[in-house]
């Protein structure tokens, strides 16, 4: 869990605001998705080996988000989702929700990520 807060305040560091983004590819166009709330509902909402199984993933969550040009499935409650792989051979879940900044520019959020049990 340290090593994960470290990753999430570097995160934070690295962004205007200090609200996390990644700016994705997989649109068509670039876009923004913000990460701060997936982090609160994780932490709030799981129990702690969940929350730690899943915050492992932060890194490879960051690079799908940044790398991946695959158009994101929607899911059946509006969402959208992408899938992707560890470097340990671990297939993960990436969940996000759609919304709107104040000028009308489309924007994302990252809902969720969880690995996916086999």
């Amino acid at each position: 869990m340290p090593a994960a807060q470290r990753f999430i305040r570097k995160w934070e560091a690295e962004t205007p605001d200090g609200a996390p983004f990644v700016t994705v590819k997989c649109f068509g166009e670039p876009a923004k998705v913000f990460i701060g709330l997936a982090f609160r509902h994780i932490r709030r909402q799981r129990h702690i080996l969940d929350v730690a199984r899943r915050f492992r993933l932060l890194p490879c969550v960051k690079e799908l988000l940044e790398e991946s040009t695959d158009i994101p499935v929607p899911t059946g409650d509006g969402n959208l989702m992408l899938e992707g792989k560890a470097p340990t051979k671990e297939l993960f879940r990436v969940i996000l929700g759609e919304g709107r900044l104040e000028g009308g520019a489309r924007t994302y959020m990252l809902v969720t990520f969880y690995p996916l049990t086999k």
